[in-house]
């Protein structure tokens, strides 16, 4: 039996498994295991086509009847994106179906597809943030004009004859939902919750120009310190700090919403993990020198340490742009 995940066979060992359904649920459990944590979405046993859910067939199928078994696993990054198209495309439907005044036979299949949405927005919230004050009141705003769509479909069958100031009820709910969609959409694209390579690229080049810009200032920071610009000096640091901070989670969405293998980009010839490690200690090292006024560890740090790394972090940004998507569109 030869079993495959995204089109790539595995080396997978049977130990108890009896029928599909054993070894489905144990490939489900690897994936859950993986960071970012995966999901199955899509299963083939035999070039034939099965649901997760369809417990009931996949126990029938017993080991020695099985030739290939394909599964497709995502992450939690792309299901969040595909969720989210699928209620856009939901808003369309309806929004047709209003304007167009359709009769809706299937007013309990709307209804069920309405709290499909709110589900969808209450996982993603769970899921990413639920305690993050922006997303809360989009998730809020997205819950309550649910809850006026499904009272419309409840108290009106959609027809010809529907009045029409109801029907711009129903359209305004409608455009609430979008704006809460899209609000959230966007949060998640600016915190690198989905891939979003526009906002990555647009994300690249700002941290390379503030990179430039940042520089100049590390090699005066001594100087300024000795002179009493203390206000001027901490400013730098922090943005230093905040350059380094945005670095490691642009490299993190590399890593697992982009798939980019950061092994093939060398990093002073240690790993990701050890390099970024290396450089938060620094940072804490030029904190404590500039508390005890230490003018020559606060010089070596910033002339042997930062400026070096973070000219380091630009060349292997340069080099990913170049590489992952610059080449790739």
């Amino acid at each position: 039996m030869d079993i495959y995940i995204n089109d790539e066979k595995i080396n997978f060992k049977l130990e108890n498994e009896k029928n599909a359904s054993d070894i489905i649920n144990a490939l489900n459990e690897y994936s859950a295991n993986l960071k970012p944590q995966h999901f199955i979405t899509q299963i083939y046993i035999n070039d034939n086509e099965y649901s997760f859910t369809d417990d009931k067939n996949l126990k029938k199928i017993e080991i020695n009847q099985i030739k290939n078994l394909k599964i497709e696993i995502s992450n939690i990054y792309e299901i969040t994106e595909m969720s989210i198209k699928q209620i856009e495309k939901f808003l369309i439907l309806l929004k047709n179906l209003l304007t167009e005044k359709k009769p809706s036979d299937n007013s309990e299949k709307i209804k069920e597809s309405i709290d499909w949405m709110k589900d969808g927005i209450n996982q993603i919230s769970m899921i990413f943030d639920s305690k993050d004050e922006k997303i809360l009141e989009h998730k809020n705003n997205f819950l309550t004009n649910c809850e006026n769509l499904n009272n419309f479909f409840n108290e009106f069958n959609i027809n010809v004859n529907t009045d029409k100031t109801k029907i711009n009820s129903a359209l305004l709910y409608l455009n609430n939902l979008d704006n809460s969609l899209s609000n959230i959409k966007n949060w998640l694209i600016k915190n690198f919750k989905i891939p979003n390579t526009e906002y990555i690229i647009n994300s690249l080049d700002n941290l390379i120009d503030e990179i430039d810009k940042i520089v100049p200032k590390l090699e005066n920071v001594a100087l300024l310190y000795q002179t009493g610009e203390d206000s001027q000096t901490m400013d730098i640091i922090q943005n230093l700090a905040n350059i380094l901070e945005k670095s490691i989670s642009l490299f993190i969405v590399f890593k697992e919403s982009f798939k980019i293998k950061l092994d093939k980009y060398s990093f002073k010839e240690v790993n990701f993990d050890t390099y970024f490690k290396t450089i938060t200690d620094h940072l804490k090292m030029l904190m404590e020198a500039i508390q005890n006024k230490d003018f020559v560890v606060i010089s070596d740090l910033l002339e042997y340490e930062f400026v070096p790394n973070i000219e380091e972090i630009k060349k292997i940004l340069l080099k990913i742009k170049e590489e992952a998507f610059t080449k790739a569109n």
